[in-house]
C-alpha cells in the first residue's frame, strides 16, 4: 500500500511539474499585430503576445498543476 502511494505522489507530481512548465512557456500571438509590431487597437502586447490571452492560458495551466499537486 505504502509503494503504491509513493508511486502515486511521484506521478502527480511529475504531472503538476509539466503543467508548471506549461504554464511557464505559455504564449498567445495576438492576432492584430502590424509587421511593425505596433497594436493599434488598444491592447496590451509584450514582444508580440496578446497579454490578457497569455494570462488566460497560464492560468489555466496554473489551475491544472494546483489540481494535481493537492491529489
Amino acid at each position: 500500500m505504502t509503494a503504491k502511494l509513493s508511486i502515486a505522489v511521484v506521478v502527480f507530481g511529475a504531472m503538476s511539474a509539466y503543467c508548471w512548465l506549461r504554464s511557464a512557456r505559455a504564449r498567445v500571438q495576438h492576432s492584430h499585430a502590424k509587421d511593425d509590431g505596433i497594436f493599434h487597437d488598444g491592447s496590451i502586447g509584450v514582444d508580440g503576445t496578446d497579454f490578457f490571452a497569455t494570462a488566460k492560458a497560464q492560468g489555466m495551466w496554473n489551475t491544472r498543476a494546483a489540481y494535481l499537486a493537492a491529489r
